[in-house]
């Protein structure tokens, strides 16, 4: 999908309104909130975290050492590399191996990579019919091509009612008496029924890659549904795609990533597929060899190593951070305007599209540091996201009204009577109504981020003084219980 990133404050307002989008975000803070007791039933998480943290990070300081293992094993696996600097040049690897072997339709497991680099928009001007087979993705196809809402669920934005009218509508399908068109594993058995027959006529199989093992040139996949192994298994030619950061030393490293992916995704301790692809494809029902081809890209990575936010690089596309983020919660995925939304997409997108188009996403975050508690890579999102802001400060990229906003309150913060001065009016005026918004609004500066908040009534009487009389009536107490 083509980046959208500097509407966020519409789309989100606009989010906030959709009843349906609201009825899809509340079922999925439920499923959020068994996975965060999934989490912390896991008495080794943060050893777990810390041991995975350490590897990734010796991993990331020896990158080309890892890489270049990785290709040399997978070589004698008779599997063939190749190296892609950029987007363009990956799109080009993967259409130029569609042609080379005629292929007319392609079985696409879900790739972040693939998505990252708008893949799908190649083969359609390759001409090659492009079959998701995640149920998720195969879901937002039917839709039109929406763009996924979260890095593991990318259809949580809809609601059963949603896919159910969308299968009855684009399947066109008799519902039969002894289906209920209601009951989700019906819902399931109708793709199953689609999809089975995509998998047998797919000339190439195209998926993504959890993660590279440097010792090996093993490629990970992990899926609930097994759509991975029917699109690498069946097709006669497969692509694996994967961005360089994904390589781990070793196979005994595997182990640790993979429960530590599988519980802050889903909760569980493993995914129903867990596939490693070591040796040559086989051989096709008609005896034909079958060919895999690894394509590694970087599209950006190299330079996010050299600069001080490369721990957005441990990243695992869990998906944890987004689950635990009051602002993703709140309005879901769609208004970040990219394929990486909630904390780790807003880094993300400012590395990858660049600063000046996702400026906005550095302010769709309150800072409360849930995201950094719950990522299973200790990556320090709050930090990110809080550098973030401090270069478009630096750099003169935020508004001339905000910077004058925050100058003036830098100087009546660190001033203490007048900041009780300022905050006794507030609380003085802020009762006033307005129409139409209940009570007068003292950030009227800011009305573009607080017109969709309602403002609750300020006490009459501050902190300040509160404090001030707690302490005198404490030393009172403490003087009666002397004397």
């Amino acid at each position: 999908m083509e980046p959208v990133t500097d509407i966020f404050r519409e789309k989100a307002l606009k989010a906030l309104n959709d009843t349906e989008l609201q009825e899809a975000m509340r079922a999925n803070r439920a499923f959020s909130a068994s996975v965060r007791a999934s989490v912390h039933g896991l008495k080794e998480f943060n050893a777990m975290r810390e041991q995975a943290k350490a590897i990734k990070n010796h991993t990331l300081d020896n990158l080309g050492a890892y890489l270049e293992s990785y290709e040399r094993e997978a070589r004698k696996n008779d599997i063939h590399v190749y190296w892609a600097g950029s987007g363009d040049q990956a799109r080009n690897i993967v259409t130029a191996i569609c042609r080379s072997v005629s292929a007319r339709t392609a079985a696409c497991g879900r790739s972040m990579i693939g998505s990252e680099i708008n893949l799908p928009r190649a083969l359609e001007e390759e001409g090659i019919i492009r079959y998701e087979t995640d149920l998720a993705e195969y879901i937002l196809q039917l839709a039109g091509g929406e763009s996924p809402s979260h890095v593991s669920g990318p259809a949580i934005h809809k609601t059963q009612g949603q896919i159910r009218e969308l299968f009855y509508e684009r399947h066109k399908k008799q519902r039969s008496e002894d289906r209920d068109p209601a009951a989700s594993e019906d819902l399931l058995a109708e793709a199953r029924e689609i999809l089975r027959g995509r998998f047998l006529s797919a000339d190439i199989g195209i998926i993504g890659a959890n993660f590279l093992i440097a010792e090996n040139g093993a490629n990970i996949l992990v899926t609930n549904e097994g759509n991975g192994d029917l699109s690498t298994l069946l097709p006669k030619t497969t692509i694996v795609l994967a961005s360089i950061e994904k390589v781990l030393p070793r196979m005994a490293d595997a182990s640790l990533f993979l429960e530590l992916l599988c519980t802050s995704a889903t909760g569980q301790n493993a995914t129903a597929y867990q596939s490693f692809y070591l040796g040559p494809k086989p051989m096709d029902a008609s005896g034909n060899e079958g060919r895999t081809h690894v394509v590694l890209v970087d599209n950006g990575r190299s330079e996010i190593l050299g600069s001080g936010y490369w721990p957005i690089l441990r990243c695992v596309r869990c998906g944890a951070c987004m689950d635990n983020c009051p602002v993703y919660g709140s309005i879901g995925g769609h208004p970040y305007g990219w394929i990486y939304p909630g904390p780790m997409g807003i880094v993300w997108s400012a590395l990858l599209l660049g600063r000046e188009k996702a400026s906005d996403l550095a302010h769709a975050c309150s800072l409360n540091g849930r995201c950094n508690e719950v990522c299973p890579m200790g990556i320090p999102l709050k930090e990110l996201i809080h550098g973030l802001r401090w270069d478009q400060w630096e750099t003169g990229a935020v508004p001339l009204r905000d910077r004058a906003v925050m100058k003036t309150w830098e100087f009546a913060a660190s001033s203490p009577g007048l900041y009780r001065w300022i905050t006794r009016g507030i609380s003085l005026t802020g009762s006033i109504p307005v129409p139409g918004r209940g009570i007068f609004d003292p950030f009227f500066f800011s009305r573009d981020r607080s017109g969709a908040k309602a403002f609750p009534l300020p006490e009459n009487t501050p902190f300040n003084r509160l404090w001030q009389t707690y302490k005198k009536d404490r030393q009172e107490w403490k003087q009666d219980k002397q004397s």
